[in-house]
């Protein structure tokens, strides 16, 4: 999920590198199989110069504000250097939110259902954002 996020960011911020590339990038400079956030966070700046900020879990108003800079938000469900990453790029007035799930597409869920994720049958819990170009 990490190389789907990293793409559609980099295109959202018109960088246009292919999946083959990122994943190149990132097993030259960084070799573990599972990048951590702080890896991620280079890694975007790396391919694109985007910077950007780890955190904890964010208020529905620190997510409205981020976004209404046009910036979107990755949240990292599970450890620090191991979780299932989705990107939140939009919002509504009655506290939904529009979330970019790699392998599955775009939901529309309220705020208060991201803070646990259910995949394949295992809770993953909201521990870490990291915030694009901050």
């Amino acid at each position: 999920s990490w190389v789907s996020t990293t793409y559609t960011t980099l295109h959202y911020y018109g960088f246009h590198h292919s999946y083959a590339e990122i994943e190149y990038v990132y097993e030259y400079h960084y070799g573990s199989p599972y990048p951590s956030l702080y890896d991620l966070s280079w890694l975007l700046w790396d391919l694109g110069g985007i910077e950007s900020g780890i955190t904890g879990v964010l208020s529905f108003e620190e997510l409205r504000l981020s976004i209404n800079r046009g910036h979107p938000i990755w949240i990292n469900y599970g450890s620090y250097d191991y979780g299932r990453l989705v990107m939140v790029y939009g919002y509504d007035r009655r506290g939904r939110v529009y979330v970019y799930q790699p392998g599955y597409g775009v939901r529309v869920i309220h705020y208060d259902s991201l803070r646990t994720w259910t995949v394949s049958g295992n809770v993953y819990y909201w521990e870490y954002s990291l915030l694009i170009a901050p």
